[in-house]
């Protein structure tokens, strides 16, 4: 679903990180439907719409979509048109649940987090990509200049046979990947995932053919290159390449015979290595080979070895790593979404002391909102608390969007009733404003964060005396062990210790969403 949705987001130019998308949306309660996808993009300030039609409907929509399907348990497609469609579902018009998402209002993602992944996915793949380039750089470049077009041709086969070797392995670890697909749905019966899965994929139990593949091919690249520094003969490499034919008739008659399906990807690293069997059969100069073979038996074994070893264990590494990376990323995805599921929020929260004092009291100094709402929310903050802007700024959305069924009261973390203190002197300022109107007082001091600019929209209140409130603040601080701002009460209790503000804020706004 998540590389669907990059290339929906890509086709209106905008840039997604794939790794924070998977992680914001497999994690999300009610993944994979629609919902899910939709609070995910709203969460980075992409504004979009799920809605309902009829294929004629659908015909006349001329911007890219998101369908979705009653297939695999609920899928998501993404298509540039109903024609699109069609062509890439067979049967379109049946297995569409008849709802379809839309791009509302596009813009560009904001979201600081999310610039973080982005960047570092960035990162990775440029120097990825550099270090790939300067590799075949330097395996090309030799025989090119050398004019040696049989070591060319070897190269840029056993090239492409690594590379095919690592779609496979992508495969294997459940890892998408456009052209895998493409290639693997050329042929009818062509089912990769069946063949790879099977006992026949693996020699041992943590090594399998494309480990193989990997290995010797990038063994073979080692021994080409070193040929053409040392000017090495490449008999054995030519012997061994040609034993390798051996291997095409196990796996077309396993793949034929034994699983009926049939593997496309397998199907290129045959076609690889028939080629390179091919290519040193009749280009290869055998005369003379067993004179050589005899003269040079020592450095071409050594240098074979040598080169399957440092492949092998290179391989190991970078598979180890790659896996590791990949469970890291799963094991996030689990453990947010049972952090984000409300059931679990609920029954944690149920375990939690409930308090009246954690409560909104009639005589509240800054509270808005229904006294009558099932939603009761109590915020200890700061005046210049850098998460309380960002905490107030969240409650605030919430509250427009569910004024009716949720309270909200603010209480001032100070340490003294005195003047001379800038912070309670600001708390007394903000208080007495919000005599007059609570949310926009809140609201204006958490956007200007200035004290003069805050009394040109409100004037100077000498004559109202807050005292009272502040010292009822500060008692309330010292009875609720206060340490830190923002510090969020719902309904009277705290929130559990494994939950952050802006986590339970996410949690609040699904609940009331489904409350509304």
């Amino acid at each position: 679903m998540t590389k669907e949705i990059v290339r929906w987001l890509n086709s209106f130019s905008i840039r997604i990180s794939s790794n924070y998308l998977r992680l914001r949306l497999e994690s999300h309660p009610d993944y994979p439907s629609l919902l899910s996808v939709q609070d995910t993009l709203e969460e980075l300030g992409i504004e979009c719409y799920a809605c309902s039609g009829t294929i004629q409907q659908l015909s006349l929509e001329s911007k890219p979509f998101l369908a979705h399907l009653n297939t695999n348990g609920g899928q998501i497609i993404y298509c540039n048109s109903l024609e699109d469609a069609q062509k890439r579902v067979k049967n379109f018009d049946t297995h569409w649940s008849g709802n379809v998402m839309l791009i509302e209002k596009q813009g560009q993602i904001q979201n600081t987090v999310h610039d973080n992944f982005r960047n570092k996915e960035w990162r990775y793949k440029l120097f990825l990509w550099v270090a790939i380039a300067l590799i075949a750089a330097i395996l090309l470049i030799l025989p090119i200049l050398n004019h040696d077009y049989l070591l060319l041709l070897l190269t840029l086969s056993c090239m492409t046979g690594l590379y095919i070797s690592w779609l496979i392995v992508q495969k294997e670890f459940g890892v998408a990947n456009d052209l895998s697909e493409r290639l693997c749905s050329m042929i009818k019966q062509s089912h990769c995932e069946a063949v790879l899965n099977t006992r026949g994929a693996k020699i041992l139990n943590w090594l399998t053919w494309s480990d193989i593949g990997i290995v010797f091919y990038s063994a073979s690249l080692l021994i080409l290159l070193v040929s053409q520094l040392l000017h090495q003969p490449i008999t054995i490499f030519a012997t061994i390449s040609v034993i390798a034919l051996l291997f095409p008739f196990y796996s077309v008659y396993y793949q034929w015979k034994v699983v009926k399906q049939w593997c496309t990807l397998c199907l290129g690293i045959l076609i690889v290595l028939v080629f390179n069997s091919l290519v040193l059969t009749f280009l290869f100069t055998w005369e003379d080979s067993y004179a050589v073979l005899r003269a040079s038996f020592l450095k071409e074994t050594f240098t074979i070895t040598i080169a399957g070893i440092i492949a092998f264990s290179v391989w190991q590494l970078i598979k180890s790593s790659y896996h590791k990376n990949l469970m890291t990323l799963n094991n996030e995805i689990k453990v947010l979404r049972l952090k984000r599921n409300p059931h679990i929020f609920n029954s944690l929260m149920e375990k939690q002391e409930a308090k009246n004092a954690n409560l909104p009291e009639t005589n509240e100094a800054i509270v808005y909102g229904n006294s009558s709402a099932p939603t009761k929310l109590v915020i200890a903050c700061s005046p210049f608390c850098g998460p309380c802007v960002k905490a107030h700024q969240a409650i605030d959305s919430l509250y427009e969007k569910f004024p009716h069924i949720i309270q909200v009261a603010y209480r001032f973390a100070l340490e003294s009733n005195s003047d001379n203190n800038r912070k309670t002197l600001i708390a007394k300022e903000i208080i007495k404003a919000a005599k007059q109107n609570p949310f926009d007082a809140m609201r204006d001091w958490f956007k200007l964060q200035d004290l003069e600019q805050f009394q040109q929209l409100y004037g100077k209140t000498k004559d109202i005396d807050v005292s009272f409130d502040i010292n009822t603040h500060l008692n309330w601080c010292t009875e609720a062990k206060i340490d830190s701002t923002p510090t969020v009460f719902l309904n009277g209790r705290s929130l559990p210790i494994t939950y952050s503000w802006s986590e339970f804020i996410e949690i609040l706004g699904y609940k009331l969403k489904n409350v509304a």
